[in-house]
């Protein structure tokens, strides 16, 4: 079975679409618009692997997987963007794993959150942004 992903930044039509989640402002805007809840546990059983430091904010390489049993999705976040949530992919018995480029505004906190058994789980790793990857 596969997983989809769903983007901030491509137009999605899909039925499910958490247009609240990826307009929300803050990080327990978004964990509460996606989960209901906002009470994730650090756990470092996700591994997060994003660089030290990134030259070009617009295009910083993130992989995010876990030993966590039934996870349901993943959720990428940066703290410090103006709409913190960059991706959730949503799993059905495929791999727990997740990878792509997203775009940094500034140096900033990227979080994973793991949505497994019905808990939340987290992990962050500071990535330092050299230029943004919003322009200005």
């Amino acid at each position: 079975m596969a997983g989809g992903t769903y983007l901030r930044s491509t137009p999605a039509l899909a039925a499910g679409w958490p247009q609240a989640a990826f307009a929300a402002k803050a990080v327990n805007q978004v964990l509460a618009a996606l989960y209901g809840r906002t009470d994730a546990i650090e756990n470092p059983a996700i591994s997060l692997n994003a660089p030290y430091q990134a030259e070009n904010g617009a295009l910083v390489p993130v992989e995010v997987s876990t030993t966590l049993p039934r996870v349901q999705s993943i959720a990428i976040i940066v703290d410090k963007n103006p709409r913190p949530l960059v991706a959730v992919t949503k799993l059905s018995g495929s791999e727990p794993f997740t990878g792509l480029h997203i775009r940094m505004s500034e140096t900033s906190a990227v979080r994973a959150v793991v949505q497994s058994d019905g808990q939340l789980y987290t992990n962050t790793k500071l990535v330092r942004v050299t230029v943004s990857g919003y322009g200005g």
